[in-house]
Formats: structure tokens, sequence, C-alpha cells
């Protein structure tokens, strides 16, 4: 049997924040619907560094390009000490990273310090990064819907436990700043705002009721359909507006005006 990790992704993360801490993270998503550039993104990171207590925050988009196989890092620096992201990139330390391993391996998140033990770096890079400050910490990534790529944000203090409120706000917030992410570094500079495929009809029926809470059997019933029939649409949903949960399904869907509410 697999052992329980503080970086398993709760069932319900809703459940472990707060009124205040779930307040904060609906004004986080909702800002992210419109963030238009660098800087606002920037600054919605440090809310959820502030968030979850983290001295330090920053993020990274890595793709390849498709007609030279080149990998392509964009990284934005939130907050982190002065001069580490540039010491980080001048000394090539992403090829020795095991965070960086880790997460383009098997995206989610990872507590550093499960990951620096069952892949210890280098010393020399485990000193220098304790130097800066960044001794514990935690990352979270996504792959790009191309599958060629994908995000890592990452937040780090001289003392950050990978607690659950903690991994469950990341839970709740990270996906909605994936997409603005790899928005802003996609080839054209925002990457398309329409949905791979266009929603059936049922499909936006189905994803009206859930926009104003409706669970799948509530949906179901209002429909005259199975719950399974339900679940069936939400699972091609989420592949077409790229989201990776119910809740992001709706709000990608409200910024793309399907929904046909103001």
């Amino acid at each position: 049997m697999r052992e329980a990790s503080s970086t398993d992704r709760p069932a319900h993360p809703e459940r472990l924040l707060s009124r205040s801490d779930a307040l904060a993270c609906l004004e986080i998503i909702h800002q992210s619907l419109d963030c238009p550039d660098h800087r606002t993104l920037s600054a919605l990171m440090r809310k959820v560094g502030h968030l979850i207590e983290a001295d330090f925050c920053a993020c990274l988009f890595s793709s390849k390009d498709p007609e030279s196989a080149v990998d392509r890092v964009a990284i934005l620096d939130a907050f982190f000490p002065a001069g580490w992201l540039e010491h980080y990139t001048r000394s090539q330390f992403h090829l020795i990273d095991p965070i960086i391993a880790e997460n383009f391996n098997r995206f989610g998140l990872q507590d550093w310090s499960e990951t620096y033990r069952k892949a210890p770096p280098p010393r020399l890079f485990l000193g220098e990064a304790e130097d800066a400050g960044l001794k514990h910490g935690f990352s979270y990534g996504l792959q790009d819907r191309s599958r060629t790529g994908g995000s890592l944000f990452s937040f780090a203090g001289p003392r950050l436990p990978c607690s659950p409120r903690g991994a469950a706000i990341l839970h709740q917030v990270l996906p909605h700043l994936h997409r603005v992410l790899g928005e802003l570094e996609s080839e054209a500079g925002q990457r398309a705002l329409m949905p791979a495929a266009p929603l059936t009809r049922r499909e936006l029926e189905v994803l009206k009721w859930a926009s104003v809470g409706k669970s799948s059997s509530e949906t179901g019933k209002i429909l005259g359909i199975t719950e399974r029939t339900v679940n069936f649409h939400f699972r091609n949903i989420l592949l077409k507006l790229d989201a990776v949960n119910r809740a992001q399904a709706v709000a990608v869907a409200l910024k793309l005006g399907l929904l046909g509410l103001p």
C-alpha cells in the first residue's frame, strides 16, 4: 500500500478552508479572469503567498518549440530572494534541481523535503538555496493542454510546512493562475480564448446548472437524464475547456461568454 503523503490531493479541499480563506481564494480566482499581464499575475502570486504564509514565491512555464523540440522556459519572479533566480539560471541549476524533474515527470503538489529525500540534490545547490532562505517549500505544477510542457509554482521560506490548509488553497487557486500563465506565455502572447471544440447544447445546459450550484444528481433530475450521463458530459466539458474541476470550468465559461450571463 502506498504511504500517505502531505502532497496528496485532499478529497474535498474546500472543507479544509475557513470562511475567510474561501473568500480570499474566490477573490484571487475572480481577479485571474481579467489578468492582462505578468505584473498583474505577479501580484496575484504574492496574494497566494501571503495567504499560505510563504516568504517567497515564483513560477515558471516550460514548453517545447514544435519545430526544434527545444525547451522554452519563462520564469516569473513574483518575490524571490534578490539575485537568486538570475544565479539559478546562470548556473543552470534547473538541470540538477530534483523539484523541476519531479514536476515535469508527475505534475501536482510536491513537498520539497519529500522530493529531496527521494532524489537528493548536489550539496552545492542545496547549500546555496538554504543560504538564500529557500530551505523549506513546496511546488505545484500543471500540464498544459498540448502536453508539451506546463507550469511550476513554487513557494518557500526558512520555515514553511506543507500543511493540509496550504495544499487546499493551492488546489483551489493555482489551476486558474496556470491558465493565465499559459495565455501570457503562448506564442502569440495570448492563448486562444475559445475552447478546442465547441460545447454541445447539452453540455452547455449541464454547465449552466452547475454555475448555479446544482449537483450532478440535481442536474440529472432537471434535465431528465441520469447522474452518470451528467458526469459523462462534464468529463467532456473539462477536456474542451482545459479545466481541472467544475469550478474552473464555470469560471472559464463565464470568461468566454458561453453561459449567456453578464
